[in-house]
């Protein structure tokens, strides 16, 4: 702007993310579902005829504690990036809570607030929402947040956005669009590719305590159709019953009936395909739903499709 006129800002950048369960690891936790991960970003920046590249990486921790609700810690800006510069160190603490199914059977929707905290700026809070649906193997989302620090700039802090996923196969992926009006810099267009590649389909190792009995039937279904699992369990009588659904490790993957007592007659298991905190199942794995009725305890093999 002024005497110098007009000139470009471009940035891009590519990250690499791996992020692992911690229940095994860490041992006597595993109500919190504690996961933890890096990231790994190459970073370009061009300010007229003038470019910077350089790398930077954040760690992060999450726990589901239930209920649909999750929290986060990530430290970011732990590299170097911009030639030789280092980004200013922050640290995130985050909360969000969802709630599913609201109009469909594979819908949700989001509200997430964010606090980073860094020695060189105040605490500029943030919050977003999202609603998410899936139609077949396909994913589409909508989302609206606002962000405090953006009024800095004359703007009113709030922004937009929408996102589509391919949820199926081996290698799925994502396109998100968002809009960012920065008051007197202009306004922002951001564009985001994500790659996902899914772990091979496994068995369940021999050791896995929750095995189902040799023999017995896999069950299939296709949550991305709305297909659910379900099995109808006779009770002769009252009974304390827990039903739960374990991943290929044996760990508990989602509670789909928490402990409680139920009278005698029938009563039907259905699972939908989804975990803890409203992920889709790995499709082509095979879980283990567990029902236990008192003292006695039945175990179904079923493996989520999607064609």
């Amino acid at each position: 702007a002024g005497e110098a006129g007009t000139y470009p800002v471009l940035l891009a950048g590519g990250t690499a993310a791996w992020a692992v369960d911690l229940r095994e690891l860490v041992p006597g936790l595993d109500a919190l579902r504690l996961a933890g991960g890096g990231a790994v970003r190459v970073i370009s920046q061009q300010v007229d005829t003038r470019r910077w590249t350089g790398a930077d990486t954040d760690v992060g921790l999450t726990s589901r504690p239930g209920g649909g609700t999750a929290l986060a810690l990530v430290v970011q800006h732990l590299g170097v990036a911009q030639a030789g510069l280092g980004l200013p160190r922050q640290f995130i603490a985050a909360a969000a809570w969802q709630a599913d199914r609201l109009m469909a059977d594979a819908d949700a929707w989001l509200v997430e607030a964010d606090l980073p905290l860094s020695a060189d700026r105040s605490f500029p809070v943030r919050a977003g929402t999202e609603y998410r649906a899936a139609v077949g193997g396909w994913g589409f989302a909508i989302r609206a947040g606002w962000r405090r620090d953006l009024a800095d700039t004359g703007a009113p802090g709030l922004a937009a956005g929408l996102g589509i996923r391919r949820l199926a196969g081996r290698f799925p992926f994502g396109l998100d669009y968002a809009w960012v009006p920065f008051g007197e810099l202009g306004t922002r267009h951001a564009i985001a590719l994500t790659l996902g590649i899914r772990p091979p389909a496994t068995r369940q190792s021999e050791e896995t305590p929750a095995e189902a009995p040799l023999g017995a039937p896999v069950w299939v279904f296709y949550p991305l159709r709305g297909e659910k699992f379900h099995k109808d369990i006779e009770l002769t009588r009252a009974a304390e019953v827990t039903v739960k659904v374990l991943d290929e490790r044996g760990l508990e993957a989602v509670v789909l009936f928490p402990t409680a007592s139920r009278g005698a007659g029938t009563m039907t298991v259905l699972w939908d395909g989804r975990l803890a905190g409203g992920a889709w199942a790995d499709l082509d794995h095979t879980y283990v739903i567990v029902v236990q009725t008192g003292q006695s305890t039945q175990y179904f093999e079923v493996t989520p499709k999607d064609e």
